[in-house]
């Protein structure tokens, strides 16, 4: 019985340390065991990337011999062609039979075509883009107004010219009733109701040769016709184009006019020239002067301005391309305004800026500009700016007055009665054809309020009237036909030749009275 309990003392003092070992000896195996089961799924893995790579060795293995079988065929394939041609003969065997194709395998034509079209497109609109910014060309009136800040007075298309010499070449005089002629008139009339005086007009261009001594010509044959004693005066002393249409280069002109000394207004009727056209004088150049430029600005030019004030209704200067020399600018200061003649085919938009702006740095006033030499079927310009019912008015009608009164454009483009027309009174076919009536003078002078010397309409005759003389008679003046369409600018025509009657009237009063004291 001890002995029982000694050995049940001992077991009980074991068993914790039996139980440690058994823990750690379960521990041992444990990691034993995952070790294995990693080491069995690296196997594993190993195992099937053999057998991936067992397999593509196969493979492989088959395509090698595929290979093998080929070349093998091959070779017995040469060897057989080599006995072939030894022997002399040549063995083939048709395959399919041969078929004519329904179209070209290349160039295919859709895509050819579309590639063509395409490229075409391309390459025009690149063209037109560049010749577009390569163009310095104005495009439209709106355009040339715009961009040069001065009003398009009128167009001017291309003339033909006209055989022969002097007034024998100019469009209004010899053919008055033309579209051309009608456009000179427009001009004229734009030019008398512009803002400001319009007596002192000086004609220049941009450049040489575009055309404004034709214009010039036929500018002042317009207001001639329309009854103003008009002057025209030649102030390119270098290439003088109006003296040269005139054909009056050996006369003294204003060169030698300006060197002169002494009264002005005796000295200028001595330079005065017949060209052939009623109510139109003419100063040519004279001789070729090495001061142009000192004679116009002396005051011998001043002083013939305004002695041709007080002889003229109407003062044109033919002057110098405004961009060449400084004559137009000097003449500038002394006249009322500045027109300008372009060419809408031949002057860059950058020229006629600089034109323009040459003369409203200095203060000058500038009118507008004409558009000169325009191309009617070409021009984008289209034609009829200003006068586009000028066709079917009056142009080659008989029956009609032909077109020639100035109001016309200022009232309205209607066609009038045949009442109306059978009053007009027509004068040779040379001049304007414009229905006149006379005015009476009153009896006695009354006392009328002095005009601006620039506003009054001045006598056909010379304001001093000579003893012994009878008083000149009043001017003619132009009635104003009724219209069912009449506008504003109707009413302001009306209104300014009322206020021309009222003026004549009293100047003719006053140069009787002048008479009477006189005699």
């Amino acid at each position: 019985q001890i002995s029982e309990e000694i050995q049940r003392i001992q077991r009980a003092e074991m068993g914790p340390m039996l139980l440690q070992m058994a823990q750690q000896a379960y521990d041992l195996a444990f990691e034993h065991e995952q070790r294995l089961k990693e080491d069995f799924e690296r196997a594993k893995e190993e195992a099937l990337e053999s057998n991936k790579q067992v397999a593509m060795v196969a493979d492989l293995e088959r395509k090698v011999e595929d290979q093998r079988s080929e070349l093998r065929a091959y070779d017995d394939t040469i060897k057989e062609i080599n006995l072939d041609q030894k022997d002399g003969n040549i063995r083939a065997s048709i395959t399919s039979d041969p078929q004519l194709p329904l179209k070209p395998v290349w160039p295919k034509l859709s895509t050819v075509g579309l590639a063509a079209i395409f490229l075409g497109l391309c390459l025009g609109i690149g063209v037109v883009y560049v010749m577009d910014t390569l163009d310095d060309r104005f495009r439209s009136p709106e355009e040339l107004k715009q961009e040069a800040g001065v009003p398009v007075l009128a167009m001017i298309r291309e003339m033909k010219p006209i055989p022969g010499h002097g007034a024998a070449t100019l469009m209004v005089h010899v053919k008055p009733a033309s579209v051309e002629s009608e456009a000179f008139r427009t001009l004229r009339t734009a030019l008398s109701f512009s803002e400001g005086d319009s007596r002192r007009i000086v004609i220049s261009s941009s450049e040489p040769g575009d055309g404004k001594t034709t214009c010039t010509a036929n500018l002042a044959t317009a207001y001639a016709q329309a009854g103003k004693r008009t002057l025209l005066i030649d102030a390119d002393m270098r290439r003088p184009g109006s003296t040269n249409l005139f054909q009056l280069r050996d006369k003294p002109g204003l060169s030698s006019l300006l060197a002169s000394s002494g009264n002005i207004g005796q000295i200028a009727v001595r330079h005065l020239q017949d060209v052939g056209i009623p109510n139109l004088d003419f100063i040519p150049c004279g001789p070729r002067p090495s001061n142009s430029s000192e004679l116009l600005a002396s005051t011998q030019f001043e002083q013939l301005l305004n002695w041709a004030d007080n002889e003229y209704d109407q003062i044109l200067i033919d002057a110098p391309p405004t961009l060449a020399v400084t004559d137009a600018t000097i003449i500038g200061r002394l006249v009322d305004g500045v027109m300008l003649v372009v060419r809408v085919d031949k002057n860059k938009r950058r020229v006629v800026k600089r034109a323009v702006e040459s003369f409203l740095n200095l203060g000058i006033h500038v009118f507008g500009v004409v558009i000169n030499h325009l191309d009617v079927e070409n021009s984008e310009y289209g034609y009829g700016y200003g006068y586009g019912y000028g066709y079917g008015y009056g142009y080659g009608n008989d029956e009609g007055d032909g077109g020639h009164e100035e109001h016309r454009h200022v009232i309205a483009p209607t066609r009038r009665p045949q009442q109306r027309r059978e009053e007009a009174d027509y004068e040779p076919p040379q001049s304007i054809r414009i229905p006149r009536r006379e005015t009476t003078a009153p009896s006695a002078p009354a006392p009328v309020p002095q005009a601006p010397r620039r506003e009054q309409v001045a006598s056909r005759q010379p304001q001093r009237s000579q003893p012994g003389l009878t008083p000149p008679p009043p001017p003619p003046t132009i009635p104003i036909e009724s219209s069912n369409s009449s506008s504003g600018f109707r009413t302001e025509s009306e209104r300014r030749l009322r206020e021309l009657r009222e003026r004549a009237a009293a100047q003719a009063a006053r140069n009787q009275q002048e008479g009477r004291r006189s005699a």
